[in-house]
């Protein structure tokens, strides 16, 4: 970890990017003030700031290059990141107009030009995946274990008595 730069009276975190995320952050060195004077603080604060950045490309990552359930996890995190609750499409139409345009000025990325992945986060433009059938298994284990989660262990034995796969 990279210790805080002091510049004039204010402490800042100055950090190269990794080289995985060039693809999806133009700048080579991130500076970015951490706003306090306290060395103490500062210390405190740069960890956070650079595991929300690392979190943000990572999502950026999974929304040009995942599959369709890992986009729309990417795009519900992006809208959280940037400050942002994720709408779907048909919502932000009927959300209001400056609610709207604030969305769309936190497209921009850091050199200013709007990132089409931020944009479709933001803007609802990622819909949410349907279950496949390749997905049910872990679903229903998923329901499974949210529906047992209160039963004791004669229950459960039960339970899996009842519910055997060589029947």
């Amino acid at each position: 970890m990279s210790k805080p730069v002091l510049r004039g009276s204010t402490w800042y975190l100055k950090r190269r990017v990794p080289k995985r995320y060039a693809s999806v952050e133009p700048r080579s060195v991130i500076w970015v003030s951490l706003k306090t004077d306290s060395y103490s603080v500062a210390l405190q604060k740069s960890a956070g700031v650079w595991l929300s950045y690392i979190e943000g490309w990572e999502a950026l990552l999974a929304g040009r290059d995942g599959n369709a359930a890992e986009k729309f996890r990417a795009a519900q995190q992006l809208a959280t990141l940037r400050g942002f609750q994720f709408l779907s499409i048909d919502q932000v139409e009927q959300a209001p107009l400056e609610d709207v345009l604030r969305r769309v000025e936190a497209t921009r990325g850091a050199d200013g030009d709007p990132d089409e992945v931020v944009a479709a986060a933001l803007l609802g433009a990622v819909e949410e995946p349907k279950l496949r059938l390749s997905g049910l298994v872990d679903h229903v284990e998923q329901l499974s274990a949210y529906d047992n989660r209160f039963k004791n262990s004669e229950q459960m034995r039960l339970w899996r008595y009842l519910h055997r796969s060589d029947w």
